[in-house]
């Protein structure tokens, strides 16, 4: 995976962050749209734990790609607007956080699920990645 389809990845997550969905949806949909495109990834679910203030987010759900990049657009929600909490795409090794956890158990939500859950109407057509 590039650079190039990382920040594509991203673009579509951060756009995906308006929606009023909490981690658990907002990751099913990302990973419905990454599935789509064909990026191979991993729903994760587990504890994220800030290392400079020790808070931490449980449950939580993330996206994991195969180049090791987390995709978590709901950090903030729980953590505050920090600029050492990491939003969007990125290495796990250099930002603020420590995850722990393991591959979601859940069904993935499906596409009508999410949409009902964000107040979407039928019009949405999702997001091109």
């Amino acid at each position: 995976m590039n650079s190039f389809d990382l920040l594509e990845i991203e673009l579509v997550a951060l756009d995906l962050d308006k929606l009023e969905l909490d981690c658990n949806g907002i990751s099913d949909l990302i990973s419905i749209q990454l599935e789509e495109q064909g990026i191979q990834h991993q729903r994760m679910c587990g504890l994220a734990t800030h290392n400079r203030t020790g808070k931490r987010v449980f449950p939580h759900c993330w996206i994991l790609l195969t180049s090791g990049h987390v995709v978590d657009v709901r950090l903030r929600k729980w953590l505050g607007e920090g600029n050492d909490i990491p939003h969007g795409v990125f290495r796990p090794t250099r930002s603020s956080m420590l995850y722990q956890g393991a591959a979601d158990p859940r069904e993935r939500l499906s596409q009508e699920e999410i949409d009902e859950l964000a107040g979407i109407g039928s019009e949405f057509e999702g997001i091109q990645i």
